[in-house]
């Protein structure tokens, strides 16, 4: 495959730039993920301790790895953890579906643990980084399922953004974070599980996703939104983690307009003296004017030629071309 690079300088709608005063955060990402567009971001690929938010990665790895109507049997050792608990008992026999509820909603790490022991610890750890792994993510290195603290336990916070994106795109997950209450039927008896993420009760347009805490970490907070635009963040040690990722979600929100940078049917001159058009807009979101720089990356195969689109350096979108007849 054979690929060609047209740089091109186009006046685009730029982005908001703390638009809300500086985030009091040790590192912070905030993107949208339909066009891969950053919004704010400090220290963003710089590993950090993320307490709980690990979770996101212990419930995507379960509902990926056991039946979805799989009912496991507690380990004694999976209850012997520090930190927030649903209470498990040794023994006691429960849908996995309402121990990741319970991790999700309550943190409980021994929901955590329970998940993980039906594989055995290390070899769940072991699924679960090479799960990240394929999806990109070069910073992580978690060491246990809960998120306590543990040397070399860390994840990036655009990582950690990243990996919920993904997470997102299965329903089930999506679901699970977004739910503010949760009644668990399974177990040695009934559970009513609460959201520690207080923002689901602010404002409908908050869809999640997991808190986390821990002395070394500091206050943590994933979050993801979803209304005019689609968009995601991550604020790793941040005393205001509530306040300071609403306002940067709200105001972000509000000042973004959807632009298109390309049009559908738009014609390209490329190779052999052949036209080709786009089968489909490509699309920013933006609030002000600046110059912006797009590059397109032909490539070139027997079967299709394809567009890659780059802004400032960033993977913006990809479609087929459409040759012109």
């Amino acid at each position: 495959m054979k690929r060609y690079l047209i740089p091109l300088l186009l006046c685009l709608l730029t982005l908001p730039v703390k638009v809300h005063g500086e985030i009091k955060a040790k590192a912070y990402y905030f993107f949208i993920p339909t066009t891969n567009q950053i919004i704010e971001a400090k220290n963003q690929d710089f590993p950090l301790p993320p307490a709980s938010t690990t979770k996101i990665a212990t419930a995507l790895t379960a509902l990926d790895l056991y039946p979805k109507d799989f009912t496991l049997t507690v380990k004694p050792e999976a209850v012997r953890v520090a930190g927030t608990k649903i209470y498990l008992k040794p023994n006691e026999k429960i849908a996995v579906i309402d121990l990741v509820y319970g991790l999700m909603l309550e943190s409980g790490n021994d929901a955590a643990n329970a998940l993980a022991w039906v594989v055995g610890k290390e070899n769940f750890m072991l699924i679960l980084n090479y799960y990240l792994k394929q999806m990109g993510l070069t910073s992580v290195s978690f060491k246990n399922p809960s998120g306590l603290s543990a040397p070399g336990h860390k994840i990036s916070a655009k990582d950690l953004s990243v990996l919920t994106f993904y997470a997102l795109l299965k329903d089930e997950f999506a679901n699970i974070c977004k739910t503010k209450q949760y009644e668990a039927q399974s177990g040695f008896k009934p559970r009513v599980f609460h959201n520690t993420n207080r923002l689901l009760a602010v404002d409908f347009r908050v869809i999640g996703v997991k808190t986390g805490t821990t002395n070394e970490a500091g206050k943590c907070l994933v979050g993801a939104w979803r209304g005019n635009s689609f968009l995601i963040g991550t604020v790793l040690n941040c005393p205001d983690r509530f306040t300071a990722v609403y306002k940067t979600f709200k105001t972000n929100d509000e000042k973004l307009k959807e632009k298109v940078i390309w049009s559908k049917g738009q014609k390209m001159y490329f190779k052999k003296n052949n036209w080709w058009t786009l089968t489909k807009d490509v699309k920013i979101f933006s609030v002000g004017n600046e110059h912006k720089l797009v590059k397109v990356v032909i490539e070139d195969s027997d079967s299709f030629v394809r567009a890659l689109f780059f802004l400032n350096g960033a993977f913006l979108a990809e479609q087929n071309l459409q040759k012109v007849r």
